[in-house]
């Protein structure tokens, strides 16, 4: 007998399979947690833009997802002009190539692989609108620090100005 747990964990694991975008739906196959990312850590978000269709029979494409090594097939429409890849975690390479399949069942050859590394670019939100609030007056307000006094210069190494003479050499005595 199945507990309710059991079933929830089916219920998400067919979640996971398919994923509705705008233009229809996709199905992931084999895709696994590549690297978990912990509670603070930020996955990095990615749009594949596909190439145009090479035949007009086209009606399903394959994108092959490699992250680090862990190969997935993500499946689409042959109308899906971009997909939304999976959440990655930064520093991991990835590694995609597509195909096609038109309506007799023919598969073409896989796409030259495009490769990149996955890597933070996007800089942070820029601040909001610094506030002032005025908290209080005072009758007795507090005096600015004093300047900081400049370092004092070093003192310079003291030379003896007078000749030294060489002793005699006493064979010359």
């Amino acid at each position: 007998m199945k507990t309710w747990i059991d079933r929830i964990n089916a219920i998400l694991a067919g979640l996971k399979r398919v994923i509705k975008t705008c233009f229809g739906c996709y199905y992931l196959k084999g895709i696994k947690e590549v690297e978990l990312l912990g509670e603070d850590d930020m996955g990095l978000n990615y749009r594949v833009y596909l190439p145009e269709l090479g035949d007009v029979d086209v009606v399903s494409r394959e994108i092959s997802l490699d992250v680090d090594g862990e190969v997935s097939i993500l499946r689409v429409s042959a109308t899906d002009k971009s997909v939304d890849l999976p959440t990655l975690a930064e520093g991991v390479v990835v590694s995609l190539a597509v195909r096609d399949t038109d309506d007799a069942g023919n598969v073409s050859d896989w796409s030259e692989v495009y490769n990149f590394h996955t890597r933070d670019t996007i800089r942070p939100s820029r601040p909001g609108v610094v506030k002032v609030e005025l908290l209080a007056e005072v009758s007795d307000p507090v005096p600015p620090a004093p300047e900081p006094e400049p370092p004092a210069p070093e003192p310079e190494p003291v030379v003896d100005p007078s000749p030294v003479e060489p002793e005699p050499d006493p064979e010359d005595l």
